[in-house]
């Protein structure tokens, strides 16, 4: 009975570890999200013919306004979708805490 407690406990511990890091994943979506959204933003306010850097690495390279646009909306995209899928697992993760918890009162009532 004392084992099967101390296993729930630890599987317990174990999911919030996986929330926790599913939680801090989501945090720094959402950051990137932010930026890039301010640098969509700032792209908008370019007038055509305006020259457009993106740096890689060390050096800055000279980028076409429309494929900058394009890259950061595409990122955009990317990111609302790993958000998304960051707050399934954070949904899934509670329901098994959930569950988990269950279980350990139960076991707990049963002493």
């Amino acid at each position: 009975m004392q084992e099967e407690l101390q296993t729930i406990v630890s599987s317990y511990q174990d999911l919030q570890k996986e929330s926790n890091k599913a939680i801090s994943t989501r945090e720094k979506l959402e950051a990137q999200l932010r930026e890039n959204e301010a640098v969509l933003a700032e792209l908008k306010l370019i007038k055509d013919g305006n020259k457009v850097f993106k740096i890689v690495g060390p050096v800055l390279i000279d980028q076409e306004l429309d494929e900058a646009k394009t890259t950061i909306s595409k990122r955009l995209e990317f990111i609302n979708k790993e958000i998304k899928r960051a707050e399934g697992v954070i949904k899934t993760v509670q329901k098994k805490q959930q569950d988990t918890a269950a279980k350990k009162q139960q076991q707990g009532s049963q002493k």
